[in-house]
């Protein structure tokens, strides 16, 4: 039996590789970067904060925001070693809005602008970001898969 010709005529798909880790990582700081910007611009033009009034309350959230950055620079070093290994574009774009939406959650924070909005986007993304952690069957190298299920 003969193949078809839809068969035929359907050239074999190389699969699609995201680019290389110095490329995602420049990608991971400019949005980053443009994403706290961005929140910096808009949110202080269109809401008064509520700690112009008690600065008590603006040191507390400056403090939270420092926290909440370095959970910022953990994600960012994960993705640096996570995007030393193959991944598809599609993962690799999931793991960069997650991480630009966690900065610009920080930098609403930091201004104590939006705190319903900046604690909704910061925690999604956290729970997004670990999600898709888990979900990426490549994090782990195959020789450290293939020592794991012998050990069952």
């Amino acid at each position: 039996m003969s193949t078809s010709t839809i068969d035929a005529a359907v050239p074999v798909s190389r699969p699609f590789h995201a680019p290389g880790r110095l490329a995602l990582t420049a990608i991971m700081v400019a949005g980053c970067v443009v994403s706290a910007a961005a929140a910096h611009l808009i949110a202080p033009a269109v809401v008064v904060p509520a700690t112009a009034v008690d600065p008590d309350l603006a040191r507390l959230m400056q403090g939270m925001a420092f926290i909440k950055l370095a959970f910022v620079a953990v994600m960012a070093g994960l993705l640096v070693w996570r995007f030393g290994r193959p991944m598809t574009p599609a993962i690799a774009l999931g793991y960069l809005s997650c991480i630009w939406t966690i900065s610009a959650a920080t930098v609403l924070i930091w201004q104590s602008s939006w705190l319903g909005l900046a604690s909704v986007l910061f925690h999604g993304a956290g729970l997004a970001f670990m999600v898709l952690g888990l979900r990426d069957d490549r994090v782990l190298p195959a020789s450290l898969k293939a020592r794991a299920a012998t050990a069952n």
